[in-house]
């Protein structure tokens, strides 16, 4: 039997969710992408990728490994409040994205921060201070480009 008409492209590895793919296809340089727990408020005008399941069902974590595939992260914001009591989810975050800067800001100037976010990704993750606010980067260097004279 042929494939419907239309689905001859089916994407087969990486990132399946076409609402995930769409907004990484449209993330230009210091655009911000947040990964959300369940409980953080989500600015109006943002686009909400709602992926909770459950409780804990999808992570913060989870989803920032699938990102960290096919997103160039320049640098990423996380609340000072939680490197205490997450510090291991914040460890976690640096080993995932090892070249980004990580800066650490109050809770209070993170949700401030979520008013420029592109997008918003929320998890079912139930962590304190699980938030994350990624900048996106470039990734010239991984395209070769050959220039010729004429």
């Amino acid at each position: 039997m042929l494939p419907k008409k239309g689905r001859e492209g089916m994407k087969k590895k990486g990132i399946l969710n076409r609402e995930i793919s769409r907004v990484l296809a449209t993330l230009g340089h210091y655009d911000l992408l947040v990964v959300a727990d369940a409980g953080l408020p989500i600015p109006i005008h943002a686009d909400c990728i709602d992926l909770v399941v459950d409780k804990d069902i999808p992570t913060v974590l989870q989803i920032l490994k699938l990102l960290s595939s096919e997103l160039e992260v320049e640098e990423f914001y996380v609340a000072e409040e939680g490197n205490s009591i997450n510090s291991a989810q914040y460890s976690d975050i640096e080993r995932i994205f090892p070249k980004a800067s990580k800066n650490l800001i109050p809770h209070s100037s993170l949700k401030e921060k979520l008013k420029g976010a592109k997008a918003v990704i929320r998890t079912g993750d139930f962590s304190p201070y699980s938030n994350v606010i990624l900048s996106s980067g470039v990734s010239f260097s991984s395209y070769s480009t050959i220039i010729t004279e004429a």
